[in-house]
């Protein structure tokens, strides 16, 4: 069966959907299913480096309505100059967009749901159902995730798929000694306990919970805070620094298309997130034999074994994120211990070749009919 998709997206800008869908294609591509892509808004940091065979990006201006109906044609247009044969839209706005192309050009459309961004008004829900009737497959990225969708109703148990997000192994690995005397890492002591985090500074992440927990750990220990990744929440974020007076102990290092010389520098891996999907960062750290504490949403306990790979701790308990960090950073032989685990669950359970399967199965369950 000759298959090629073409993937929607918002973007590509640095994230942990963007780097996702840039390694599905990459995974495709070495299978021998070509892919090309389109982004509905500007293109973003890794448009350059994505391995699709083609190409675009619009410039979405929503007239009547909620859709920009020019969009939509130059998207049809691009489906069927490429001869593609499934659309595969990521997440809720390149979903809209995917269902009105198919409509026009009969390709069938799947689409992934990467969080659960499910806190909508009943119009926006009802649009969601009426989209899902045309929707040929939905993935969810986790049991979790699906929790959530077949609760607001937005999918049946006959289309829905579940293909956890994959990560290259290879790649991410456990730490070298000689990554600690990177110049990356210029201005953090030998000594230090290093916790950090990976991601966009937006508010869903709830990062000044976890600049008030570091705070009282620090008081007691030689500790220091690394929060990779830039974003809209920002300016807050330093603010809460300079409130807790810890901006010497403290980095935020910008948006880095290499976090890897970051995560090899933490000692612990940090979400205090309010709401996730199934966190590619977070499977990073645990590919880099890290043990991570996180809050209790979206698929972070799937990933997390609780006591054995890290902690899991309730969302915005901010006592409990205190007492897992404290635990973890005052016990080396602990953490050694918990990031094997967490090595080794990842390799087990989220290798990028189990994601690919996954989405060719899919891909040809949907070209079957």
């Amino acid at each position: 069966m000759n298959l090629k998709i073409c993937h929607l997206v918002t973007s590509l800008k640095t994230g942990g959907l963007e780097r996702m869908v840039c390694d599905l294609i990459a995974g495709l591509k070495e299978q021998g299913v070509p892919s090309v892509i389109f982004c509905l808004d500007e293109p973003g940091d890794l448009y350059d480096r994505v391995s699709a065979d083609a190409k675009s990006a619009g410039q979405r201006t929503p007239g009547w309505g909620v859709v920009d109906w020019k969009l939509v044609f130059q998207i049809r247009r691009f489906v069927l100059a490429h001869r593609v044969s499934v659309i595969h839209a990521h997440n809720a706005s390149p979903h809209l967009y995917g269902v009105l192309v198919s409509v026009l050009t009969g390709i069938p459309v799947v689409t992934t749901t990467h969080g659960q961004g499910y806190q909508e008004t009943g119009r926006v829900r009802f649009l969601r159902r009426i989209l899902a009737l045309r929707t040929r497959a939905v993935i969810l990225v986790s049991d979790d995730t699906k929790r959530a969708a077949m609760r607001a109703g937005l999918l049946s148990e006959r289309q829905s798929w579940i293909i956890p997000n994959g990560i290259d192994t290879t790649v991410f690995t456990p730490s070298i000694e000689t990554s600690r005397a990177s110049s990356v890492h210029e201005g953090i002591s030998e000594k230090a306990v290093v916790m950090g985090s990976v991601g966009r500074l937006s508010a869903e992440k709830n990062y000044p919970l976890l600049l008030r927990a570091f705070a009282r750990v620090a008081e007691r220990l030689d500790g220091f805070l690394v929060l990779v990744g830039d974003g809209s929440d920002r300016v807050r974020i330093e603010a809460e620094i300079a409130r807790l007076n810890i901006k010497d102990r403290c980095r935020i290092t910008g948006m880095q298309m290499d976090v890897l010389p970051w995560l090899r520098r933490m000692d612990i891996f940090c979400l205090s997130s309010d709401t996730e999907g199934l966190s590619i960062s977070l499977l990073e750290a645990g590919a880099c034999g890290l043990p991570c504490v996180v809050t209790d949403v979206g698929g972070n306990a799937e990933i997390v074994a609780n006591g054995v790979t890290g902690w899991v701790v309730p969302r915005g308990e901010e006592n409990a994120l205190v007492t897992a960090l404290e635990r973890l950073a005052g016990d080396r032989q602990v953490r050694e211990q918990m990031g094997q685990e967490a090595r080794r669950r990842v390799e087990s359970r989220y290798s990028l070749a189990a994601m690919v399967d996954g989405y060719m199965r899919v891909y040809a369950s949907v070209c079957k009919g």
